[in-house]
């Protein structure tokens, strides 16, 4: 049995493949905690009773800000007491099994490319905007190979900020003072959807993907709009004859859990 991990800056999912390993069976959303010791005593006591009696022969994951050199969790503003979390190893020891693991917005992009919106293309460029941004190019069905990992979301955008200080949910609420989905101003959003694009221009054109897809809380219905995005999109990449396509991303708050069930696979 193979225990499938997601952990984001305010939700972990956890769950387990269906019998034959191909598809997702049974899981479970669960609030991240503060800290990171409270974190494994939640996924180890849920995992295991998801998994039943099933020996458990590995555990796969996507992990916010992780870094693969070390095994730990880098620096991050949504897990500020997590930093230098050995989570490779108390995943490991909670579970008493060896653990795969990725960045999570990696992971949701691989979820996406290989189950998602991007089954059908060969190179997906992905990215999320929710609590933060990130992101993550998808190559034939696996996340492409880097020193360090993706960080889309501490581009630079204006000359001064990231594009995480621009539009992800956790900035726009310290600009406004509201939760985002309680801003009905559309000047707020346009101007959210002209920063996207500006960083979606930089992705698209430093990886030429095939497709872009985009997914997270802040492109929801009261949220960013993709159209707009497309329109502002087409205004900046001249570079190229068209605008690859910009998708929804398709999987919901299952995404990471796919994207670890396709970490699982052998290709």
């Amino acid at each position: 049995m193979q225990i499938l991990i997601d952990i984001g800056g305010t939700k972990m999912r956890i769950g387990v493949p269906k019998e034959g390993g191909d598809a997702l069976g049974t899981s479970r959303i669960i609030h991240t905690p503060e800290t990171g010791d409270e974190a494994i005593r939640l996924l180890v006591a849920t995992g295991r009773e998801i998994a039943g009696d099933a020996e458990i022969e590995g555990v796969y994951a996507g992990v916010r800000a992780y870094d693969h050199v070390g095994g730990v969790m880098r620096r991050h503003r949504t897990l500020p007491l997590w930093e230098n979390y050995p989570i490779r190893g108390k995943l490991e020891a909670g579970f008493g099994a060896p653990a795969v693991i990725e960045n999570d917005a990696a992971v949701v992009g691989l979820g996406e490319a290989r189950y998602g919106a991007g089954k059908s293309y060969e190179i997906v460029a992905y990215l999320t905007i929710s609590t933060g941004v990130g992101g993550a190019k998808i190559s034939g069905g696996a996340i492409d190979e880097s020193a360090i990992g993706f960080e889309l979301g501490a581009e630079i955008i204006d000359g001064t900020h990231t594009l995480e200080e621009l539009i992800s949910g956790a900035a726009v609420e310290r600009k406004y003072g509201m939760h985002p989905r309680d801003i009905s101003d559309a000047k707020v959003w346009s101007e959210l959807a002209h920063y996207l694009a500006i960083g979606l221009n930089n992705c698209i054109v430093h990886w030429s993907p095939d497709c872009v897809i985009v997914g997270g809380s802040m492109m929801n219905e009261i949220g960013i709009h993709l159209p707009a995005v497309e329109t502002e999109l087409k205004k900046i990449l001249t570079v190229y004859g068209s605008v690859p396509p910009l998708l929804h991303a398709s999987l919901g708050d299952l995404g990471g859990l796919y994207g670890a069930l396709a970490l699982s696979q052998k290709r």
